[in-house]
């Protein structure tokens, strides 16, 4: 009996002695703590434009919207038109640069508060200008351009089918403007005058929207 009790004294001893060793090292582990998790950031997204179908127009919508004028540019088609050394009230027609007068010229219909049609020579120039001040661009509609103001003596032999019309943020409001636009390509542009997108879709008759 005693040497067990002797035996179970001894292990007692090495017991607290093993503890004394592990207290020496200083400091204890310490506990984990739990993390919260931590979401990712989503990205930008953008909504995609709506598609009407008609590839000319879709494939305009979508460069107007992502910021690519060069894009945009390849699809700009032009008209003939005759040229005048006489300026035309409010349509302005294209000025003979060394041609003989009534000459055909390709030129480019572009409107503000009024309308002028530029020479092929500076469209592209005027549309990447025309662009870039109106940026970015958020689409408000498509319409069909028969019956509207665009045909009144305007445009109207550049052949266009459809209005694609944005608004862009300008002096603390939205304004508006729009591509004229055919089957085949982007045929003219109106910058607009100033407009909110209501007024500017009522100045031009835009009543039958695409598709």
């Amino acid at each position: 009996m005693t040497k067990a009790i002797m035996l179970l004294a001894a292990l007692l001893l090495g017991a607290f002695a093993f503890a004394a060793c592990g207290d020496d090292n200083g400091d204890e582990e310490p506990a984990p703590t739990a993390t919260a998790a931590v979401e990712p950031t989503a990205g930008v997204t953008r909504t995609p434009p709506p598609e009407t179908g008609i590839e000319a127009v879709d494939g305009a919508i979508a460069a107007v919207q992502a910021g690519d004028t060069e894009v945009l540019v390849t699809l700009m088609l032009f008209t003939q038109v005759e040229c005048s050394a006489t300026p035309v009230p409010l349509y302005q027609v294209p000025p003979c640069d060394g041609v003989p007068e009534g000459s055909l010229v390709e030129t480019f219909p572009m409107a503000s508060c009024e309308g002028a049609f530029v020479p092929r020579n500076d469209a592209a120039d005027g549309v990447r200008q025309s662009i870039g001040e109106r940026a970015p661009a958020v689409l408000y509609g498509v319409y069909a351009t028969a019956g509207t103001q665009v045909e009144d003596g305007f445009a109207d032999r550049a052949g266009p089918k459809y209005a694609a019309v944005f608004t862009y943020e300008a002096g603390g409001g939205s304004l508006a403007w729009a591509l004229l636009l055919s089957d085949e390509g982007v045929v003219g542009m109106l910058s607009g005058c100033a407009e909110d997108p209501e007024g500017f879709v009522t100045n031009w008759r835009f009543t039958e929207t695409v598709p």
